[in-house]
């Protein structure tokens, strides 16, 4: 199972000391790593993330991050009476029921399974820090290479990828620039709730689509998932240039100070 620094205490013992932004990308990361277990094609919308997120710290506190990809891997051997027909789609309704599931099952295996830690989150070191993001730009690189290759883009949360290469200066995006991507997110954005894949979607990207410009900016999760497409666009946008122009994506890197 991938270890993250912090996974293995609970969520109420990270709440304690972690930001909250970081816990969400926590989530973030847990909740793209079961998309892959399962074999869905695509993660879930931002709006469906928001509501895990509050279920997941509202109801869920006494798990750690790992016992939550544990108690998938779980459901997938078999270990659940429950059905885990997923029917390529990951909701609130699947993640609960394996989550119950998976109470219940540690209740009967307490001793079969590894308990969270009860000492307190301790701050990342300097050098864990430096650990955590030479291993992001390096699975980065691996992702272009790949690109380069292919053509196919992977990656899952396009988000952090933005943020990281803003963070090192990597990307540079202008208010214009900023207001021309937030103007492609939204006639994406538009397009995508045209496209439904189940019910639910439909009736609430429906209600969305029949509100759209008073929502837009004033529905906080309708603004967010307009601002993470604009960031998706911005990174899709940039390793397209690189590969358009040849550019050393390693030597880019190396001199924003990433890997110092």
């Amino acid at each position: 199972m991938p270890r993250i620094l912090g996974n293995n205490l609970p969520i109420r013992q990270l709440l304690k000391s972690t930001q909250s932004v970081a816990i969400q990308q926590k989530i973030g990361t847990t909740i793209a790593i079961i998309v892959a277990d399962l074999g869905l094609k695509t993660i879930p919308d931002q709006l469906a993330q928001k509501r895990m997120i509050h279920y997941l710290l509202s109801y869920y506190q006494d798990l750690s991050f790992e016992e939550i990809i544990k108690a998938f891997e779980l459901a997938l051997v078999g270990k659940f009476s429950v059905n885990i027909e997923h029917y390529d789609s990951f909701d609130i309704k699947y993640l609960t029921k394996i989550l119950n599931a998976y109470r219940d099952y540690k209740k009967i295996n307490t001793p079969k399974l590894p308990t969270a830690r009860t000492e307190e989150a301790k701050p990342p070191t300097e050098a864990e820090k430096r650990q955590t993001r030479i291993g992001f730009f390096k699975n980065l690189e691996k992702t272009y290479k790949t690109f380069q290759k292919t053509g196919n883009l992977d990656i899952i949360i396009h988000w952090l990828v933005y943020n990281k290469l803003l963070e090192y200066n990597i990307i540079h995006i202008s208010e214009n620039d900023w207001s021309i991507l937030m103007d492609k997110a939204t006639k994406l954005h538009k397009l995508r709730l045209n496209s439904p894949k189940t019910t639910t979607q439909k009736k609430e990207f429906t209600t969305i689509l029949q509100n759209f410009e008073k929502l837009k900016f004033k529905y906080p999760f309708e603004l967010s998932r307009i601002q993470n497409i604009a960031k998706e666009i911005a990174v899709i946008e940039f390793f397209q240039k690189l590969k358009r122009n040849n550019l050393n994506f390693h030597t880019i890197i190396v001199n924003s100070g990433a890997y110092e």
